[in-house]
């Protein structure tokens, strides 16, 4: 729970009556609605040996709505919630929702049971995803950390980054979760089906460097150029990065023991890990 302010009589050795202004239930509905379920349910009882543990935080002025968030993820580890939804009203989403639908996209900061069109809408989960592997270079915690995306990492995820490079790293993302799927690939690459996050940063990679462009430069103003680039050119980008991704998989299990003769686990699990990184 939080307030505004509380105080008790510190000199007492029980009993002792705190008094709170502004008091909130911020992380313990459920337990709010089992104690009322339970008194209504059972109206005979004598409740007044039974005691609940609670946690005050005094919170106030400036930034409190962060702080209540803070401590909400804090102390949510044993029910846990929708991290998303908790960092829905977070200034960074709020601000990457304006930039993206000035781009002509919907940009979904939580959950909601409305639909639209799948191209033109990025949940924000898939978005924690894309640019965690395409720009900020974490294929490997993106896929397998996905927990963490709306928690520890949340910073590591969004931070310094705008509308434009989060749709075409959504984009990337995209194109590359479809290839995983297709047969095609899974003889001469058996790599295909469980690398698509490494594969998506490499070709974010590429795409900047054949347009010239810094990850910085990737604006508003390089939106459109780099989007119909990237559309016309996403299946040769797609062989090249195939191309760098199978030399670093052949430094990484040389010969007589390169990647395509080793268990299908152990090639699944080197996506699990940042080893690869070295290579790439």
């Amino acid at each position: 729970m939080i307030c505004s302010k509380f105080s008790y009589n510190g000199l007492q050795s029980d009993n002792w009556i705190v008094r709170v202004n502004d008091l909130q239930i911020i992380n313990g509905g459920q337990s709010c609605k089992t104690i009322l379920d339970t008194v209504k349910n059972n109206p005979a009882i004598d409740y007044s040996n039974a005691y609940i543990l609670v946690r005050l935080y005094e919170l106030s002025g400036e930034g409190m709505d962060s702080l209540i968030t803070d401590v909400t993820i804090a102390t949510n580890s044993q029910n846990p919630v929708d991290l998303r939804d908790l960092r829905a009203n977070d200034d960074l989403q709020k601000r990457l929702e304006v930039a993206v639908k000035a781009l002509g996209y919907t940009y979904k900061r939580k959950k909601d049971n409305t639909t639209s069109s799948r191209d033109a809408t990025i949940l924000s989960s898939v978005a924690a995803e894309s640019v965690f592997s395409v720009w900020k270079r974490k294929p490997y915690q993106a896929k397998f950390k996905k927990n963490e995306l709306f928690g520890a990492f949340y910073h590591d995820v969004f931070d310094n980054i705008n509308g434009a490079q989060l749709i075409i790293a959504v984009m990337i993302y995209r194109f590359c979760d479809v290839q995983r799927k297709k047969d095609k690939w899974r003889n001469d690459y058996p790599h295909i089906p469980y690398s698509n996050y490494f594969m998506s940063m490499v070709i974010g990679n590429l795409l900047i460097t054949d347009m010239g462009l810094s990850l910085e430069g990737l604006t508003h103003q390089e939106f459109e150029r780099v989007k119909i680039f990237f559309e016309a050119n996403k299946d040769n980008l797609f062989e090249r990065a195939n191309e760098k991704l199978v030399t670093a998989l052949n430094s990484l299990y040389p010969a007589p023991n390169d990647y395509k003769t080793i268990d299908k686990r152990r090639l699944s699990a080197t996506f699990r890990r940042g080893d690869l990184m070295v290579y790439l």
